[in-house]
């Protein structure tokens, strides 16, 4: 794209072919006719030798031919035209050219002014040698100008072919290190993450005994494999742990069902019944622990059953002994009541012994 664009910008329209051959054509415009070439300030030389009475219309139009000339070349001085056409047109052609404004502006003028022929013809002689002169450099400058346009068409066609075979070549080498490219690609990178994306299709149907290949690559495709090595392995790591819980809980349902059978025969009362099943080895304690539970209970119970045993008898002892008492209780209670009898009396008696004393205090 660089080489096309400094390609086209070197012929393009404004381009330095372009504005090069431009200024020949310029340059050439201006000499052929003025205002760079002197001609028309000598044929109006000539006509006001011919007829001085015309010298006001005359001098006002070699006085604007003299301007256009300077600003002109002022132009062409300052241009980026070849320096040999440079110096042939600002030096070579200018030189005389400056000798003919000269005698026009203070020889030929005036003495047309002065009615002085003599001085007149004088002056056109002067003048028509530095025309002779600056016409030799202007059919000089014109040649080379001409040449020199012929050089950059030349060259222009030149660029031209040159831009067309070299885009050319850079578009068949460029199609080739796409064709490499797209092949090196499709070897490096395509055929690797499709055949991973198979492999990742197979793993998400549940299938992780694969096999992966090109972890050990360095670059990202490497990454994205191991990253799937990493996934692979962590699928197989969850589903052993998943076959351990599955095997976990057909365990504890196992133990779970042996101990409502054990919990079953407690609730009836049967003190006798051990889980003599071994559990899995996570529950094994709990079996034993269990059996020397009941084991521990069963002992319990014969040493309170052995208890009440002992308290039933007592008790019956101390229902008999409480039979006695209370017979003896009754015995004692109707002495007591005999007593009560024989105290009334004796109150009785001692209320009249006192009523008696109480008379006698009177």
């Amino acid at each position: 794209a660089f080489v096309g664009a400094t390609k086209i910008n070197t012929i393009r329209m404004g381009g330095p072919l372009q504005t090069a051959n431009q200024q020949m054509s310029d340059l050439v415009a201006d000499i052929l006719p003025p205002p760079a070439y002197v001609l028309d300030a000598y044929l109006e030389s000539t006509l006001l030798l011919k007829h001085p009475e015309q010298i006001s219309a005359r001098k006002a139009r070699l006085s604007q031919l003299e301007q256009d000339f300077r600003t002109r070349m002022n132009v062409w001085k300052e241009s980026s035209i070849p320096d040999d056409i440079k110096k042939l047109l600002t030096s070579d052609a200018y030189a005389p050219a400056e000798s003919f404004w000269k005698h026009v502006d203070d020889g030929l003028l005036p003495a047309a002014a002065r009615g002085d022929t003599d001085a007149m013809d004088h002056s056109y002689a002067q003048i028509s040698e530095d025309y002779a002169e600056h016409r030799k450099a202007i059919d000089a400058t014109v040649a080379a100008a001409l040449g020199h346009q012929q050089t950059l068409g030349a060259r222009s066609a030149s660029e031209l072919s040159q831009s067309i075979w070299l885009l050319s070549a850079l578009g068949v080498a460029l199609v080739a290190l796409l064709a490499t490219a797209a092949l090196g690609l499709l070897r490096r990178v395509v055929k690797p993450v499709e055949e991973t994306a198979n492999i990742m299709t197979v793993m998400a149907a549940g299938n992780n005994q694969v096999t992966l290949i090109g972890g050990e690559r360095a670059d990202e495709i490497g990454k994205m494999i191991s990253a799937v090595e990493t996934f692979r392995r962590a699928a197989i790591a969850r589903e052993e742990a998943e076959r351990e819980i599955a095997s976990s809980r057909e365990a504890q349902a196992r133990t779970v069902a042996a101990l409502g059978q054990a919990l079953t025969a407690l609730a009836k009362g049967d003190l006798a019944f051990r889980l003599s099943q071994p559990f899995p080895e996570s529950y094994e304690m709990l079996r034993k622990d269990f059996n020397a539970a009941l084991e521990a209970f069963q002992t319990t119970m014969i040493d309170v059953s052995l208890a009440a045993e002992g308290i039933r008898t007592g008790s019956s002892e101390i229902s008999v002994a409480s039979d006695d008492l209370s017979r003896r209780t009754e015995q004692q209670a109707a002495s007591l009541e005999e007593t009560a009898a024989a105290m009334d009396q004796v109150t009785s008696s001692v209320k009249d012994t006192a009523r008696s004393a109480g008379e006698v205090s009177a």
